[in-house]
């Protein structure tokens, strides 16, 4: 993401996988068959529109139980099958012959639970009973059914659940989250919050958490974290993976063969920071159907995301060439073209994908990305705003016009961009300094120091802010906003880290708006040498430096303001 104008771009590569639905015959899964009736034939849904690997592997499963069907294990292998991939009535089927057959396992009543806890709370958690009845030292299991008994209002039973669950394994953020659900069903706030704040340490940011601690920060009276709650929880995903379930995880690393099964593992290997395994999921889907685009473009795609250009480009040109209707691959590969100095047939690509995706914005937002890195801005700022037409909150798109309006010199248009990304992301740091500098560039320099005090109060922490909030009040022109001293103040404990050419520049100019100049000129001195270090792409802001520093051995300070911050190398 860009922090300023001049920097790099930020490439959106748009994951394009299209998950093929079938129409199949359904059976009440709230009723499953427990009459002690064996049967013979499992259930097979219509496999004509299913994906390849799906198909192969009902295909193989379903024939091993019909060559067995005594075997406990083929019924439950092809029920676990049907659960991995969302076939509810037939996964109840095959898992209820599964336990008949096999009655001691306590897998089989555990899945059908899981199966079937969408659509059914009270058979899940029947299920789930039957499951706790065969095995008591399963955590997850125990979260389930205090997630159930919740559902149902039944808060004591909800609660002893989640602490057994507790007792067997305190990090599943499932279980805090539920314990703080019913600590605000209680009115106890605080027990709410602290339990919350656990869940979100634990879990991935889910909406539920998020959207809870917001209620129990705003019952305590805290505005302030209520509302950074609701902002983490509007940015967050609907359903993240709260609990981890090493029986149905292994069941998706052992089954799940679809594009959806195989990107979830791609997504937690890649969480787990392990590059390898998750390149290894989409290379063995490549290797066991090499004509089917969908897994090639997949590999593609995750290799750009790793950054291998190369490998990324050769699988999106092989998954064009088997599929040449994957228009977001096309997309892609445009992007990935154009970042690689393929300017011209990058942009051709994004063209072409644009025009057969027109109501896509992110199709529309790549092309004005590469309109900008082949500096034809005009086109790129007109693309953009097609791109806001289409999607009127893409903050993204709106902070990129901005910047590009900056550069051409439309402030105040660019300005109101800014003004409108704060409102949209107000945790976005980037969005504050180049509103400041907007500002500050026309001359608006109490606003733009208005600005910046208050991104600092939200991020005390943010250097960038910290450092533009101090240039503005060590150079500014006008005396009843130019504050040296403050500016020191702001800049001694960043200094105290790092002692870098920005913050030392930034220091100097503070310096001589004290009248220390020779303290200004020593300052100085030690960010020019430290930007000379930088190599030969320092030459313009080292320039820029070595004129400040001329002011200040003629006692003279730096109030020339052409943007809120001093010039990044």
């Amino acid at each position: 993401m860009a922090n300023r104008p001049g920097t790099s771009w930020s490439l959106t590569l748009t994951l394009a996988v299209a998950i093929a639905a079938a129409t199949l015959p359904r059976c009440d899964p709230a009723s499953p068959p427990r009459d002690g009736a064996l049967l013979t034939q499992p259930p097979v849904p219509d496999r004509s529109g299913l994906q390849p690997p799906l198909a192969r592997m009902i295909e193989e499963t379903a024939r091993a139980v019909e060559v067995n069907p005594d075997d406990a294990a083929a019924w439950g292998k092809l029920g676990s099958l049907y659960v991995v991939h969302d076939f509810t009535a037939e996964a109840v089927v095959c898992l209820e012959q599964a336990a008949q057959r096999d009655p001691g396992e306590f897998r089989w009543s555990y899945l059908v639970g899981k199966a079937v806890m969408r659509g059914d709370h009270a058979a899940s958690l029947s299920a789930f009973r039957r499951a706790r009845a065969l095995r008591d030292d399963y955590a997850p299991l125990e979260a389930l059914i205090g997630r159930a008994l919740l559902r149902q209002g039944d808060l004591d039973a909800a609660e002893a659940a989640f602490r057994r669950a507790l007792a067997l394994n305190d990090t599943l953020a499932r279980v805090h989250l539920g314990l703080g659900q019913i600590a605000l069903e209680r009115g106890d706030a605080a027990a709410a919050v602290t339990a919350l704040e656990r869940a979100r340490e634990l879990g991935v940011g889910s909406q539920d958490v998020h959207g809870a601690l917001a209620i129990a920060y705003r019952r305590q009276g805290d505005a302030a974290a209520a509302a950074r709650a609701e902002t983490a929880a509007a940015s967050a995903t609907v359903s993240d993976e709260l609990l981890p379930d090493p029986v149905y995880q292994e069941l998706i690393a052992t089954l799940g063969v679809t594009l959806a099964r195989r990107n979830l593992r791609v997504t937690r290997y890649l969480e787990q920071g392990n590059a390898k395994a998750a390149l290894a999921v989409w290379e063995a889907a490549v290797r066991a159907d090499p004509e089917w685009a969908d897994p090639v473009i997949q590999l593609g795609l995750l290799r750009a995301r790793l950054g291998d250009a190369d490998g990324a480009i050769e699988m999106l040109e092989r998954g064009l060439r088997l599929d040449p209707e994957q228009h977001r691959a096309r997309n892609s590969l445009g992007t990935l073209l154009i970042k690689r100095g393929a300017i011209d047939e990058g942009i051709a690509l994004l063209r072409a994908s644009t025009a057969a995706m027109p109501e896509n914005p992110d199709a529309r937002f790549n092309l004005a990305i590469g309109l900008a890195r082949a500096e034809r801005r005009a086109e790129a700022i007109e693309t953009l705003g097609q791109v806001l037409q289409l999607a009127p909150e893409k903050p993204d798109a709106r902070f990129t016009r901005g910047l590009l309006l900056a550069m051409e010199g439309h402030l105040e248009e660019a300005t109101a961009d800014f003004e409108i990304v704060v409102k949209l992301e107000p945790t976005r740091t980037d969005a504050y300094t180049n509103l400041a500098r907007a500002l500050s560039q026309q001359g608006r320099l109490d606003e733009a120091a208005s600005v910046l005090r208050s991104a600092r109060d939200l991020f005390p922490r943010q250097a960038d802010i910290t450092l533009a909030l101090a240039w503005v009040l060590a150079t500014a022109p006008d005396e009843q906003l130019r504050d040296g001293g403050a500016a020191m103040k702001l800049l001694d404990p960043l200094l105290r880290e790092r002692r870098g050419s920005r913050l030392l520049d930034a220091y100097a100019a503070a310096q001589a708006a004290t009248g220390d100049f020779a303290a200004a000129s020593r300052t100085a001195d030690e960010a020019i040498a430290a930007l000379r270090r930088t190599g030969p792409e320092a030459a313009a802001a080292l320039a820029e430096l070595e004129s400040r520093r001329a002011l200040y051995a003629r006692k003279e300070p730096f109030v020339t303001i052409p943007e809120a911050g001093p010039s990044r190398p």
